[in-house]
């Protein structure tokens, strides 16, 4: 997406109240074997709603240069059992929404 804005956007809805769990999106690498996906599979972005006991938060990292960023602003998940939409927006500048 060099030079150009790059939106993901997906919807999630949890089936049941959920005490601890999440529902994210991951931008893998083209190479990334999706056969032996885990949680130390590497990615470029990882994006979506992260519900753990009392802390409901959306997390947005992103990998670049080798290092997780984690983005500072603190977002609210809801927990519940409607349908929510999620949207990124990643723009050449650095910016995001």
């Amino acid at each position: 997406n060099k030079d150009k804005t790059l939106i993901l956007q997906f919807s999630v809805k949890h089936e049941q109240l959920i005490d601890c769990g999440g529902g994210y999106l991951k931008l893998l690498p083209s190479d990334a074997k999706v056969e032996e996906l885990n949680g130390e599979t590497p990615y470029y972005l990882m994006f979506g709603p992260d519900i753990c006991g009392p802390h409901k938060i959306i997390h947005a990292i992103i990998h670049y240069k080798g290092e997780n960023h984690l983005l500072k602003k603190k977002i609210n998940a809801p927990a519940d059992t409607e349908t929510h939409l999620y949207r990124f927006v990643l723009r050449p500048d650095q910016t995001y929404q």
